[in-house]
């Protein structure tokens, strides 16, 4: 398969699954009889081959021409400065993603909230690690509008 390209879902699942077979089988009772409806489906499993084949590992181009990385020092001067402001005693944070089931820092509890004129959406464009330049992957962040439950 070319690099950064991928079949549709569908012939993806074709190509590496064998489905199974499932009946559905539906009883109604309008005024004049029964209605006997019989359906069959195809029910794919996700597999390990079939996860394997959506794993793509892109090498880093590196920034975008024209941007500055951040150093350490630099990250450390924009906390400095942020703090000078007014350090809180306290600091609330809104998990609208894995850091629901995986903050990465110590927290004293989880309180259920709404994020209210935003949602989750698939709108960041990521071109370094997941995807490319040509092909950018899609991460999950809050957009405009609507509202947005946290745990």
């Amino acid at each position: 398969m070319p690099r950064g390209r991928f079949p549709d879902a569908l012939s993806l699942l074709a190509q590496t699954t064998s489905p199974r077979r499932r009946t559905i089988v539906e009883h109604a009772a309008p005024k004049a009889g029964t209605v006997h409806l019989e359906q069959t489906e195809l029910v794919y499993e996700l597999t390990e081959d079939l996860v394997r084949l959506v794993e793509r590992t892109e090498p880093d181009p590196g920034p975008e021409p024209g941007s500055v990385e951040h150093s350490q020092a630099d990250f450390e001067a924009i906390a400095d400065a942020l703090l000078s402001k007014g350090a809180p005693d306290t600091l609330t944070v809104f998990a609208y993603g894995s850091l629901i089931w995986n903050p990465e820092f110590e927290h004293e509890k989880v309180v259920r909230a709404v994020a209210t004129g935003w949602h989750r959406s698939f709108c960041l464009k990521l071109i370094r690690w997941r995807g490319t330049r040509e092909l950018p992957a899609l991460m999950l962040a809050l957009d405009r509008g609507g509202a947005c439950e946290g745990p």
